[in-house]
C-alpha cells in the first residue's frame, strides 16, 4: 500500500480535534521530519496510521496517510483550517 504524504506548509492555519471536539492551534512555524511546531508552542509528531478513506464517488478502502498528532499522548490529530468546534452529543 502507498502512503499517502502529507501537505502542511509553515504558515498553514492548523487546528487539532478528538472526538469531534476541535481547537486553533496556530500557525505552522515549523516542520522537521519528525515534528510540526506551531506560533502557540504547540508540537505534533509524524505517524502514518491506516484510515478508512473516500478513494472515488462510491469507494472507500484502507489508506495509509501521514498525520500529525500531539505528542505525549497521540490522540489529538491535526487539521488544517481554524477549526473551534465542540461536539453537541455531549
Amino acid at each position: 500500500m502507498t502512503t499517502v504524504k502529507h501537505t502542511y506548509q509553515v504558515g498553514d492555519e492548523v487546528s487539532y480535534g478528538f472526538n469531534g471536539d476541535w481547537y486553533y492551534a496556530g500557525k505552522v512555524t515549523r516542520i522537521t521530519k519528525k515534528f510540526l511546531t506551531t506560533d502557540q508552542g504547540q508540537k505534533f509528531s509524524l505517524v502514518v496510521r491506516t484510515l478508512w478513506s473516500k478513494i472515488s464517488d462510491t469507494e472507500y478502502a484502507d489508506v495509509d496517510k501521514e498525520i500529525f498528532v500531539s505528542v505525549g499522548g497521540g490522540m489529538w490529530a491535526l487539521t488544517k483550517g481554524r477549526i473551534e468546534e465542540k461536539n453537541p452529543h455531549f
